[in-house]
């Protein structure tokens, strides 16, 4: 999973991608694959592409109703239990650098 952060806009917009195609433009697709062949983060110009690993893993593991049950674990701070105990800072910080997730 890839958080897309977009430096030049007012205000910080960020984005997700579990893939290129969530790319919203060619220069994102570039940069989102990247990220994911090098699984580093990655920046280019004024964004920055952040391989996130332990989202990917609470993607995989939670199938395709992930974005509901990590915006519940965001708001309670209740994980599922396959979720590791050491994704669970990370996932935090998460929360709290991008906020909600559409």
């Amino acid at each position: 999973m890839i958080i897309i952060h977009n430096l030049d806009t007012e205000t910080e917009n960020v984005y997700l991608a579990a893939s290129v195609k969530n790319a919203k433009n060619k220069a994102d697709a570039l940069g989102i694959a990247e990220a994911f062949d090098a699984r580093e983060t990655v920046v280019c110009g004024r964004t920055i592409y952040e391989y996130n690993r332990p989202l990917e893993h609470f993607v995989e593991k939670q199938g395709r109703f992930w974005k509901s049950m990590l915006r519940e674990a965001w708001m309670t701070g209740n994980y599922p239990r396959s979720t590791p105990k050491a994704d669970i800072p990370a996932l935090q910080r998460l929360r709290n650098s991008i906020g909600a997730i559409v």
